[in-house]
């Protein structure tokens, strides 16, 4: 019988970054060896992904967060950087480990955007994490980004278009099932995202809780020295990644392995492969997490 936790068994935090603006997510309770941090992708939230994290909860207690303008979390003035983005988490992670909310070691847990996130705590913060897995991030190779960086990016204006109201959960339901984005995500991640992700408009329909003009100004934006961070990481890290993700994600991954304490391992599936096949991926991060638990951080590992 299985006794992972249930998303009703969580319980809700809040943090005020901004007047009258609060950081929000939810937690487990209880007494466990570790904790989880987990920071979501861009458009998305915490709870989208409860399918796939519910099965860390056998082990692990875990913390989401939602960042600015996503989920629960509060607009306040809008997204300014991926490096104030981070700040916000490790504002919020301190301040719960300063009143002893946060049990045993912290491992951390991102998925694209969140994973950049958490990568970038890894590296400023070396003392945070024992251990990072992060899913799909959004590392482009240096030379791309070098190569881009004066260029619009069509992704941002076409997401400032997108659609934002639906009649009903089943009428959005089918609508993002037939978006190449969310064809291959599970049913039940599919409806968490409608459950999680959107919210009552006062049409009476529904409307995504990220403000496309939010979710925009991240695909509009980049990290600040994103590759001189992941070289300078020195806790256990892994970093997974489909098979069927962006073109660039091969030759980055590639890049960001020649980091002695990142071992790299490639997944059926797309950006959102976690999404989609969700017990396989809380198998192989619970797998990860186990083996950096007592990794020698001096050794590279390989996982073929």
């Amino acid at each position: 019988m299985s006794s992972y936790l249930d998303l009703e068994e969580t319980s809700a935090w809040a943090f005020p970054f901004e007047e009258n603006a609060f950081l929000r997510g939810v937690k487990t309770e209880g007494l466990k060896n570790s904790t989880v941090h987990f920071l979501h992708g861009n458009g998305l939230c915490g709870k989208t992904y409860w399918p796939m994290l519910k099965g860390l909860t056998e082990q692990y207690a875990l913390m989401l967060h939602d960042c600015v303008g996503h989920g629960d979390s509060d607009p306040g003035r809008g997204f300014i950087s991926w490096e104030q983005s981070a700040e916000h988490a490790y504002d919020v992670i301190q301040y719960d480990i300063s009143r002893g909310v946060l049990t045993g070691p912290l491992l951390g847990l991102g998925h694209s955007f969140g994973g950049v996130l958490t990568l970038k705590l890894a590296a400023k913060y070396p003392e945070l994490f024992h251990s990072v897995i992060v899913m799909d991030p959004i590392i482009m190779p240096e030379a791309f980004i070098v190569m881009s960086a004066d260029m619009p990016n069509p992704l941002a204006d076409k997401t400032r278009k997108r659609r934002n109201h639906w009649d009903t959960p089943e009428q959005a339901f089918t609508y993002f099932r037939g978006k190449m984005a969310y064809k291959d995500w599970s049913d039940e991640s599919l409806n968490g995202f409608i459950a999680h992700a959107l919210c009552g408009n006062k049409d009476g329909g529904l409307s995504l809780k990220c403000p496309p003009s939010v979710e925009a100004d991240i695909f509009s934006s980049r990290p600040e020295a994103l590759w001189d961070d992941i070289r300078r990481i020195n806790v256990p890290t892994t970093i997974l990644y489909g098979d069927n993700s962006y073109p660039f994600m091969e030759s980055a991954c590639q890049q960001a392995g020649e980091n002695p304490h990142v071992t790299i391992e490639k997944l059926e599936g797309s950006h959102c492969f976690m999404l989609e096949n969700t017990s396989m991926a809380c198998e192989r991060v619970l797998f990860h997490y186990e083996r950096m638990m007592t990794i020698n951080t001096a050794k590279k590992v390989v996982i073929s």
